[in-house]
């Protein structure tokens, strides 16, 4: 695609129709319709990603920014996705959510403790400063658990055919994914069943707008790995069951 000299309207490159930033193919031919970054100006480029704008617009207010129009437009905001290759950015942003989220549950973590009996009074204290104290090991394992996701949906995208994909691309879409985190501030069942939902349907969207696949195959590779997890967890459980019973079989019969 093509951008004009006398506007900054893109146009389709194969029927030459004039083409909205919203669209992401051309509604007359069908092809892949995003603009020449380096001819538009910066900030319609990152005009979805406040993020990566925030020393224009102030940390705080491109945080809450990013993640409004991560949750509520993802479609929108995820189109922009590509238009950039900064994996900076999309690191300190995820690093930045998942330090609040650890910090959110386990102040929820410890008030669930602390309704139940106020016998766990002496214990919390410890589980507290653990949970604080993870903010300091944190990066790193968020890194190589943002490197091993990315990792594998690259993977699975290359071998069900998608092979002009960059690294880049995926690493982002994980990275701005992290915003489904927020969740976390509704007691216990947000961060740990709703957080990892929007989760899967966020990473979903991107990559369907990062590298041009299918939502439905997007959100297969995020799926199938929770599949498998959970076929393995009822096969252990059906296993330990079946030994339980055995053993308790042949302790009557013996």
């Amino acid at each position: 695609m093509t951008v004009t000299k006398t506007s900054l309207e893109p146009v389709c490159i194969r029927c030459k129709s004039v083409l909205h930033t919203s669209q992401d193919r051309c509604t007359v031919c069908g092809s892949l319709a995003y603009p020449q970054v380096s001819q538009l100006s910066p900030d319609h480029t990152f005009s979805q990603m406040p993020w990566e704008k925030a020393s224009q617009i102030g940390i705080l207010k491109a945080f809450w920014q990013t993640i409004r129009s991560s949750l509520f437009h993802p479609k929108t905001f995820f189109k922009h996705i590509r238009r950039s290759e900064d994996t900076t950015q999309a690191l300190l942003f995820a690093l930045m959510i998942g330090s609040l989220g650890i910090l959110i549950n386990t102040m929820w973590t410890s008030l669930a403790i602390t309704s139940v009996s106020q016998s766990f009074g002496s214990i919390l204290s410890p589980g507290d400063s653990a949970g604080i104290s993870g903010l300091l090991y944190y990066p790193l394992f968020e890194i190589c658990q943002l490197t091993l996701l990315t990792g594998y949906c690259h993977l699975m995208l290359r071998l069900t055919g998608s092979k002009d994909i960059k690294f880049s691309g995926s690493f982002r879409v994980v990275c701005y994914a992290q915003s489904a985190i927020v969740l976390s501030i509704i007691p216990l069942i947000g961060g740990y069943i709703l957080s990892p939902i929007l989760m899967v349907y966020l990473c979903a969207q991107g990559l369907h707008h990062a590298h041009g696949v299918s939502r439905t195959k997007a959100l297969l590779i995020q799926i199938i790995p929770i599949i498998i997890i959970g076929i393995l967890f009822l096969f252990l459980t059906a296993l330990l069951m079946i030994g339980t019973i055995g053993a308790d079989i042949f302790k009557a019969l013996w």
